[in-house]
């Protein structure tokens, strides 16, 4: 890299850090742990939970797997990776005393690959499974500007586009198996949207490329999805939330520069903290009906007013499918 590249990836470290710095302060330092309600059970259910290898993935795949549901899919890269991460689940229930007769199984998913998510619905509806539970988890940030296999701006492509193709090719078997529920893995970064996205510009060819402004822009995406999702499935027993996990030590930031790896070892939360509210999003039978809401410590949060700007929202599902190349399983007024 020469030397101007250094000096602007620098720039671009100290905004992502002084942002990160605010919204932890704010919002992530373990106000979930003082959140306490009645666990619900999860048996009979099947989960699938993305990017379930580190991290928030992980550490709520365990928390499932406590709750004895029939049977929790992880995805990651690899099946290699797979492996390994239910090797130590099942060391970790078994530390903690879990007596789970959950099923643990990885079918491997590379998110920036729309043909590998293809691949993983295809595999999962070979299985003739129920699906109840739905954790869209996995995700990235911190990343210098870079393009996924289709050529969309990776943070977007990876962070939405991904998980949008995949909920939409897993749509019929969510109504078939309700009540169930999808849940998002968004994050408080919204905020750092400040004026209205132009999602049309995904590769930020019209404007000057910024890592933690695409991170945010992706979480954005996340909630706007998630909104319109649970609209359009309104009536169909399927409910639909996105949440804030706080901030978070986990391999999301394992692109990001030093700064913000620094920042990352000393104002994080754990995992299994912010594992509380997605646990609560699939378990609880009090919030059974609960639909289009944003969380934040396992309670109901207000998001910016774009994440409420329904003409956004469907924007961006149309953009969407013809990004993800899919036809609408969910038109307007068909349900």
């Amino acid at each position: 890299k020469t030397p101007k590249d250094k000096n602007s990836r620098s720039q671009q470290d100290n905004k992502m850090g002084n942002m990160i710095h605010s919204i932890a302060s704010n919002f992530g330092m373990g106000n979930g742990a003082h959140v306490v309600y009645e666990k619900g059970k999860l048996e009979g259910k099947v989960i699938i939970v993305t990017g379930a290898n580190t991290g928030i993935g992980f550490a709520t795949a365990v928390e499932y797997a406590k709750l004895n549901p029939r049977m929790i899919i992880i995805s990651c890269r690899t099946q290699e990776k797979g492996d390994e991460a239910i090797q130590k689940m099942k060391e970790q229930l078994a530390s903690e005393g879990s007596s789970s007769t959950t099923q643990l199984e990885c079918i491997p998913m590379e998110l920036s690959n729309l043909r590998s998510v293809r691949q993983f619905a295809a595999e999962f509806k070979s299985r003739s499974l129920p699906l109840h539970i739905l954790f869209l988890n996995a995700g990235l940030a911190g990343l210098p500007k870079s393009l996924t296999e289709e050529g969309y701006e990776m943070h977007l492509g990876v962070n939405h586009i991904a998980h949008f193709l995949l909920t939409l090719l897993l749509i019929d078997d969510l109504k078939a198996s309700a009540p169930s529920r999808v849940i998002f893995n968004a994050s408080h970064a919204h905020t750092a949207v400040r004026s209205r996205p132009d999602f049309s510009d995904i590769n930020y060819e019209k404007t000057a490329y910024s890592t933690f402004a695409a991170y945010a822009r992706s979480k954005l995406a996340n909630i706007l999805f998630s909104n319109e999702l649970a609209r359009r499935l309104q009536g169909t027993g399927v409910t639909v939330n996105s949440f804030h996990p706080g901030f978070v030590a986990s391999d999301v930031w394992r692109h990001s520069g030093a700064i913000v790896q620094w920042l990352v070892s000393w104002v994080t939360i754990t995992p299994k903290v912010s594992a509380i509210t997605p646990v609560r999003l699939a378990a609880d039978p009090t919030i059974a009906n609960v639909t289009g809401k944003y969380w934040m410590s396992a309670q109901p949060y207000r998001g910016t007013a774009f994440c409420d700007d329904r003409q956004l929202q469907k924007e961006l599902w149309d953009l969407s499918l013809k990004w993800a190349n899919i036809k609408d399983p969910l038109p307007v007024n068909s349900q």
